[in-house]
Formats: structure tokens, C-alpha cells, sequence
């Protein structure tokens, strides 16, 4: 009898050993699951907090070289905060397992805050993708030439300082400079209103800059009414004849994708875009915010007459 109970009493123990063996397994093989798992999130963690540093960096440069009166250079700052506040925000979600132990007691206000992330996750995905799509697009105008000799070109105005174009405006003029004079019957329609710290209306400055530089004055017209792009073209239209076949919209690179949609809502003419340099280290500010900008022209319906 007492043997028989050893016996049982040995099964016993070793069968909760093995219950208990397995049990240890199990743990550690969720424990390497929860460690692969949080390097793999800690790494986009950090290559978020990294972006959002370098959005700040890029700020800073930006007004360093531009000062503060770039249009939207803002949301650059914005963009970096927001990125640098997610990551952390996500680290202190996932973190190990004993911290999400230790904050058990909080977690259905975890829960919330995880899936807030994960939805921020989604919109910086579909953002970024469409942004990529869209800088495809701003690269292609870029390199954009008219296939034939345009009826018109139109000059998209930019800042005058003083009487003076600005360094932007003034490679627009270059650009349609150069045109004009390879196309001895194209008529240039410079447009741009008169802002508060500028002597002249961009439209006029641009008419008279390219007079010194020796374009006839009857193939010069301006409009000095406009005060955004879409104006720009709406009112330069107004002066082309219906019968036009070709017309070309002269802006820098950066810009060209986004002036042609606008100018294809006006005429049913064959539209083009005539790039000029310009943007350097703003330039992916600039196509930034073009990206911006076409969103909001979109809602706003600029893209038909």
C-alpha cells in the first residue's frame, strides 16, 4: 500500500511538473513573441521621432535662408511635433510588458490612446502615399516643354520688391523670355495684382521687364486684378481670344502640374506648362505645398470653370 501510494503521489508530481514545464514554455515563447514584436514597432518609432526632428531641422534652414514670409512654412514645425508626439505617445502604449502591467489599471484609457495611434498610423500611410503620387506628378511638370507653338503664354505673377521682380518671378520672365523669342507670334499676358509692399502690380512688373528686354509692346498684355493663381488664369483668360488652340502657363517647376489643371478648367484649348528654375533648397517646401494647396483647390472645385 505505501508503495502504491509513492507511487501515485511521483505520477502526480511529475505530471504537474510537466503542466508546469509547459506552462514556462508557453511564457517564453510569448515573451519572444512581445520582444520581436516591440522591436519591430520600436524601429518605426524611431523613424518617426527621427522625421519629425528633421522636420523641425528643415524649418529652421528654410527660415534661415527665407526668413518667415514663406507661404505655409509652418506646417513643417506642425508636421515635426506631431511626429515626435506620436512616437512617444506610442512607446509609452507598447512599451515592455511590465509597464503595461504596471499601468493595468488604466487600460481601457490605453486602449483609446492605442487605437488613436493606430489611426494616425492609416492617415500618415495615406498621406504619404498620395504625397509620393502627387511629387510624381510636380516632377513630371517640371520637365514639361510645349509640343507646338503656343497662341498665348501666360505668366503667373509672384513678389515684387519695390519695382523690382523677386528671384522667383524674375526666372519666370526669364522663362517666357526665351519663349517668346523662339516663337516670334506667341502674346504673353503677365498677371498678378498689386500687393502692399510692392511699388508696381506683378503683372505690370512683369509687361515691363520683359519690354527692356526687347519683346514689342503689342505682343505684351497684363491684368492687375489677381491675388492667387487661380485668379491669375481666370482673369488672363478673359483677354484670350476664344479661338485659341495653344496656350501655355509659365511658372516655376514646382508649380507647372498644378496651373495646368487650373487652366484646363478654363478652355477647352490644348493646354501646356513652360517650367522655369527656381525653389533650390525650398523646393520641397514648395512642391509641399503645392500637394496642400491642390487638396484645397479640389474642395473648392478650381478645377472646372
Amino acid at each position: 500500500m505505501q508503495l502504491a501510494a509513492v507511487l501515485v503521489y511521483t505520477q502526480k508530481r511529475y505530471r504537474n511538473k510537466k503542466q508546469e514545464i509547459k506552462k514556462v514554455k508557453k511564457i517564453l515563447k510569448q515573451l519572444i513573441y512581445d520582444n520581436r514584436k516591440f522591436k519591430k514597432r520600436a524601429f518605426c518609432w524611431f523613424a518617426e521621432f527621427i522625421a519629425g526632428v528633421l522636420c523641425i531641422i528643415y524649418y529652421c534652414c528654410c527660415v534661415f535662408i527665407a526668413g518667415n514670409g514663406v507661404s505655409i512654412l509652418y506646417i513643417w514645425p506642425v508636421m515635426g511635433f506631431l511626429l515626435i508626439l506620436k512616437a512617444v505617445s506610442s512607446l509609452y502604449i507598447y512599451g515592455n510588458i511590465q509597464t503595461k502591467a504596471r499601468f493595468a489599471n488604466r487600460l481601457i484609457g490605453l486602449k483609446w490612446l492605442k487605437a488613436l495611434c493606430g489611426f494616425i498610423d492609416i492617415l500618415i500611410v495615406i498621406v504619404f502615399l498620395s504625397a509620393v503620387i502627387f511629387g510624381g506628378f510636380v516632377i513630371h511638370g517640371m520637365k514639361e516643354q510645349p509640343k507646338t507653338e503656343c497662341d498665348y503664354i501666360i505668366v503667373l505673377g509672384a513678389s515684387v520688391n519695390g519695382t523690382k521682380p523677386s528671384e522667383i518671378l524674375q526666372k519666370r520672365i526669364d522663362a517666357a523670355y526665351e519663349y517668346l523669342t523662339a516663337h516670334p507670334d506667341t502674346i504673353v499676358i503677365g498677371t498678378g495684382g498689386q500687393g502692399s509692399t510692392e511699388a508696381v502690380s506683378e503683372g505690370k512688373c512683369i509687361a515691363d521687364e520683359l519690354e527692356k528686354m526687347g519683346i514689342p509692346p503689342e505682343r505684351i498684355m497684363y491684368e492687375e486684378k489677381s491675388e492667387t493663381t487661380v485668379e491669375n488664369i481666370k482673369f488672363a483668360m478673359e483677354m484670350i481670344a476664344n479661338h485659341s488652340e495653344n496656350i501655355a502657363v509659365v511658372s516655376n517647376g514646382f508649380h507647372i502640374a498644378r496651373s495646368r489643371l487650373i487652366l484646363s478648367g478654363f478652355t477647352d484649348a490644348q493646354v501646356y506648362g513652360i517650367p522655369a528654375e527656381g525653389g533650390g533648397f525650398l523646393t520641397l517646401h514648395y512642391i509641399l505645398r503645392e500637394y496642400i494647396v491642390l487638396i484645397v483647390d479640389m474642395v473648392l472645385g478650381n478645377y472646372t470653370d
